[in-house]
């Protein structure tokens, strides 16, 4: 078992013992714990929004690396949240199969790219424009209207459950267990996170998850 770090050590201590505790009731933390979900349903566990390189970091070896979505040389994580997240929860509406050409060439599926920038938009708060991706595993060809591409293989899901809330300036920080959503008693994980309050829900700006227990 990985030793917890200093951080998530003092998040923990801020979250359920800080006087600036926020007072969300049993239904928004629900909320918060199935906003945080639609990241960690499609493996993102460890990231910001920020416009930064790896090398920027300093990290404990037996920690992640931060994946910097604010960084244009990851625009693939973005449009592949897009499109993953549809995929998962909006399939019968949004996903469409690909004509017998192009599912040859490009993928099985398609979704309007529009459908894509809605989702980056609304979970991140970021604007992108539309465009192929040719140059990273899994690739996304967009034909000016619609992303292609292919069903990825089936790994664990995960979940999260927010435990505790506090007040960050205009923001708020999430913290709680990363569980597996086959079995609820199997949490390997806990997780920070940071989320700006907008219109009813939230927008993402950062989620660091300490793994202790089996990932895969």
């Amino acid at each position: 078992m990985k030793k917890l770090s200093l951080i998530f050590i003092s998040v923990f201590v801020l979250v359920f013992f800080c006087s600036c505790s926020f007072a969300a009731s049993k239904n928004e933390m629900q909320k918060m714990s199935v906003f945080l979900s639609n990241f960690t349903e499609v493996g993102l566990f460890n990231f910001d929004i920020e416009n930064k390189y790896p090398d920027d970091d300093e990290i404990e070896e037996y920690q992640e690396p931060i994946l910097h979505l604010g960084n244009p040389g990851n625009f693939s994580e973005l449009v592949r949240f897009g499109i993953m997240h549809n995929f998962i929860n909006n399939f019968k509406t949004r996903i469409k199969r690909a004509g017998e050409d192009e599912a040859a060439e490009y993928g099985t599926y398609k979704i309007e790219g529009k459908f894509v920038a809605e989702s980056i938009k609304k979970y991140f708060g970021i604007t992108i424009k539309n465009r192929s991706i040719s140059d990273t595993e899994p690739s996304y060809y967009y034909d000016g209207k619609s992303y292609y591409f292919g069903a990825e293989g089936e790994t664990k899901t995960y979940y999260a459950e927010v435990q505790g809330v506090t007040k960050r300036g205009q923001n708020l920080m999430l913290a709680g267990d990363i569980y597996n959503k086959d079995n609820i008693q199997d949490r390997p994980a806990m997780f920070a996170a940071i989320v700006k309050p907008v219109k009813g829900s939230w927008t993402i700006i950062s989620m660091t998850t300490e793994w202790h227990g089996d990932r895969w």
